[in-house]
């Protein structure tokens, strides 16, 4: 009987990249502190960067409190899933506060996010959902959402 040649992907040999938001407090003092989203977020990027499961260690992809502002997310979402660099597994993980606008739309709250107007700041579920799903280069897209509204 001849040994049958494994042809399934090998994901652990791929090259894995994840970006691992975590925000307890921000800048509008209307906005409720959270506990735990910042232990989550650094406990979970810990674990993926660990030479168990092989994702790639950048500290600029775990963003922290004040690190996680609008233009630093929008950054490290660009970084990994609009340019060419290919990816057999890019993860996107938030852990913080979600609000819907007027409009019923759901927006992460950055640190610097607007609760009376989530627009301000926020980023908009639908078009990250949008931009990460229609990535060209990565095999596997994942988005991890811990939030209200989620």
């Amino acid at each position: 009987m001849n040994d049958l040649e494994d042809t399934s992907p090998n994901i652990k040999a791929g090259k894995k990249v994840a970006i691992v938001v975590g925000i307890d407090k921000y800048d509008d003092k209307e906005i409720t502190k959270l506990e735990g989203a910042e232990h989550d977020a650094k406990e979970l990027f810990e674990l993926l960067t660990s030479q168990a499961a092989g994702f790639v260690n950048e500290d600029k992809n775990l963003l922290i409190n004040e690190q996680a502002n609008y233009r630093d997310i929008l950054d490290r979402i660009s970084e990994v899933f609009r340019q060419d660099e290919e990816f057999d597994i890019a993860l996107f993980y938030f852990s913080g506060h979600g609000f819907v606008d007027k409009k019923k739309d759901l927006y992460l709250s950055t640190y610097e996010v607007k609760k009376k107007d989530p627009y301000v700041g926020g980023i908009k579920v639908d078009d990250l959902r949008n931009q990460i799903y229609s990535s060209e280069n990565k095999r596997n897209a994942i988005i991890v959402l811990d939030c209200c509204y989620s």
